[in-house]
């Protein structure tokens, strides 16, 4: 619809422009100059929202490293103090469990940070707010079901994990097994 209307308002700038032409003069009479139509006439919305988009991606670009470095430095610095300040025992309990959140993490992330900030702002110039925001609730439909999931196979998959470590020949596998069957761990 919005391509249609672009096109109608460009044929009728065309139009205009062909009638204000044809008033006839003599100069007007002697050449005719041919007049180009102009280039944002041709451009519908979505377009001219996805080149405006396109002029902000570095600057987006940009904020996005910016976070990544100052989370890592953080994260690290968390990691440190926290090494330096719990016991063994403690650090242990922290890391089983720092492994349990990265994992649903990753898990549940998939890629879709980088399709949210691709294909969001894509739909959001190309379609209009009311796809963008389709698009957001779907995304976010599909998370909160894969952390549904991950989180019921890493609670009630653990007894099934540790039958496997239980059956290895090690004498680490039956250690292994006997903490994912601790009470704590959950």
């Amino acid at each position: 619809m919005l391509k249609k209307r672009t096109t109608n308002v460009y044929k009728q700038e065309l139009k205009d422009k062909m009638s204000t032409e044809s008033s006839t003069t003599k100069d007007s009479l002697s050449t005719p100059q041919p007049t180009l139509p102009s280039l944002e006439a041709e451009l519908s919305i979505g377009e001219v929202g996805a080149q405006n988009l396109l002029k902000r991606t570095p600057h987006s670009y940009l904020f996005n490293q910016i976070y990544g470095f100052w989370f890592f430095i953080s994260w690290f610095l968390l990691t440190v103090i926290i090494t330096h300040e719990v016991s063994t025992a403690q650090y242990g309990f922290f890391a089983v469990a720092l492994t349990a959140y990265n994992t649903i993490l990753y898990i549940v992330a998939f890629g879709l940070e980088d399709a949210t900030t691709t294909y969001i702002p894509r739909i959001f110039a190309e379609h209009g707010q009311g796809a963008a925001a389709h698009l957001i609730r779907r995304l976010l439909g599909i998370r909160l079901l894969v952390l549904l999931v991950s989180v019921a196979v890493i609670i009630f998959g653990m007894p099934v994990i540790a039958s496997i470590f239980a059956l290895l020949p090690f004498p680490e596998g039956k250690d292994i097994a006997n903490t994912l069957r601790s009470p704590a761990l959950l």
